[in-house]
């Protein structure tokens, strides 16, 4: 018996999975030795796998390795399959969560994703339907020609090409506009953004060759037009669907949604969760075909002459670059959450230290009354000074401690007479009043935010995302009890 000599292609996959391996290996004894966080071992796996497969891969296609069509079709199909897979289940998810999620009142609607229903009240004016100008707060129209087309066919059994005419109508023009507006119910209103909405209205209007018609038209003459208007009229009672941040209501960009529902909202969630079993049909079809068509491969005339590595290679190609659009997905979500916590945290950062510039002012004018709330008032100056870090979870520790500490020294101050008929006291309670409640505001809308944004890190493949491109969860503001209770400001007392 001879000795055994591989060939190119074997060695190749070797090598790949070699690599896949070492890489893996220096990232855990690089975490190790260096004391890294499990970021690098994470990255260091990633790319391993990513690199273990499309390294021989592509070797293997440029040294011109024969495949076969099922090669091709696990190229493609794979990558698809998983893709389709990944939308049934976002999809199905979705619906699940906009069916469960109870209805809020306006005005206690919290900060994040709601569901609000009420009416819908235009605020910069009405949108008009090119067709028909019907106005309205938000249209979409489509225009039809009724067309006669020629069509070519060619007969196998007689060997002849024929000729049919069809008739059949092709759509010339589509637009679509829509105005903000404001939801109101029986508790409050809100501003309704109309940047990325997805509205469905359940009114429609049916024009023929541009004049209005009672019903959908079927049949027609050559070169007529037939168009549709749907469209949401004001004052129309609506289900809006939508992240509520600073007292408006706009896109999610964690749960990719933004809905405006005229009528029955149930519809629209049933629509998602068909809409996922489609996408999961459709997966399991593509992935089961690539996998019967590498099976009975061997069936499949090949395309140059060889065995099986161009095939393996092709299919390897395929996983890999299913793999990637995964991450780059997830990679994308988290880039459009962490902007979305930057924006939050530019938002409470001012408030925050309009507060800090308080506490001066607040000192030099009761430390001569008020000294037997020295203690008190040091410990706040001490806190105000750790505000002035410039780093994010420091900081947010600091403000928290800050915020319960300014609570209690307002109600002990407010007992002292000479400050309840002092203006300048009066002012700085005040003025701390609308800060502390510009702050709670604030800070609900961010926590949403980061809970969002670390949410998004925890599952898969988002925790391996992270890990690669250095994101760190964000802090959370966690208000105690004495900051939960605003103070009030008792602008009346007097002695």
């Amino acid at each position: 018996m001879g000795p055994i000599r591989p060939d190119l292609p074997s060695l190749l996959l070797v090598a790949g999975a070699v690599a896949a391996g070492v890489t893996a290996v220096s990232g855990l004894l690089y975490r190790t030795l260096a004391r890294r966080s499990n970021a690098w071992l994470l990255s260091g796996l990633t790319t391993g796998i990513v690199s273990g497969l499309v390294t021989p891969a592509l070797a293997l296609l440029i040294l011109g390795q024969p495949f076969s069509h099922s090669g091709l079709v696990l190229l493609i199909g794979l990558p698809l399959g998983l893709a389709l897979l990944g939308f049934a289940v976002g999809a199905w998810t979705q619906s699940t969560i906009l069916r469960d999620l109870p209805v809020s009142p306006v005005a206690h609607a919290a900060h994040g994703f709601v569901k609000v229903r009420g009416t819908a009240l235009p605020t910069s004016g009405l949108t008009h339907s090119h067709t028909g100008g019907i106005p309205c707060l938000h249209y979409s129209e489509s225009t039809e020609r009724y067309e006669q087309h020629t069509v070519r066919e060619y007969d196998s059994a007689t060997k002849t090409t024929k000729t049919r005419t069809e008739y059949r109508w092709t759509t010339i023009h589509s637009e679509s506009g829509s105005r903000p507006f404001t939801l109101q119910d029986e508790t409050g209103s809100l501003p309704v953004e109309e940047v990325r909405a997805e509205y469905h209205p359940v009114l429609e209007a049916h024009f023929r060759n541009g004049v209005a018609v009672g019903g959908r038209v079927l049949s027609a003459n050559v070169g007529e037009t037939r168009t549709t208007v749907h469209y949401i009229p004001a004052h129309a009672k609506v289900t809006v669907v939508a992240r509520l941040r600073r007292d408006s209501l706009g896109f999610d960009p964690y749960r990719k949604c933004f809905l405006v529902i005229d009528g029955d909202d149930q519809r629209v969630y049933r629509g998602r969760g068909w809409k996922g079993i489609g996408f999961f049909v459709l997966g399991v079809a593509l992935l089961g075909g690539s996998g019967y068509l590498a099976l009975e491969g061997w069936h499949v005339p090949p395309i140059g002459v060889g065995g099986m590595a161009g095939d393996v290679a092709l299919a390897m190609a395929g996983l890999a670059l299913g793999l990637v659009i995964w991450m780059i997905r997830a990679l994308n979500q988290l880039l459009a959450l962490r902007q979305e916590v930057e924006s939050a945290w530019s938002g409470i950062d001012i408030p925050l230290k309009t507060r800090a510039d308080l506490v001066p002012n607040l000192v030099a004018t009761v430390k001569a009354v008020a000294r037997q709330e020295q203690e008190l008032l040091e410990n706040v100056v001490k806190i105000r000074g750790e505000t002035q870090t410039p780093q994010t979870e420091t900081r947010v520790t600091a403000e928290t401690r800050l915020g319960a500490a300014m609570v209690p020294l307002v109600r002990r101050l407010e007992a002292y007479p000479e400050l309840r008929s002092s203006a300048n006291f009066l002012h700085l309670q005040r003025s701390l009043v609308e800060i502390e409640e510009e702050i709670a505001d604030c800070r609900e809308s961010y926590n949403q935010a980061a809970t969002d944004y670390n949410e998004a890190q925890d599952g898969f493949p988002g925790r391996y995302v992270a890990a690669m491109v250095g994101c760190q969860p964000a802090p959370i503001f966690r208000a105690d009890e004495a900051e939960r209770t605003v103070p009030r400001a008792n602008v009346g007392s007097t002695v």
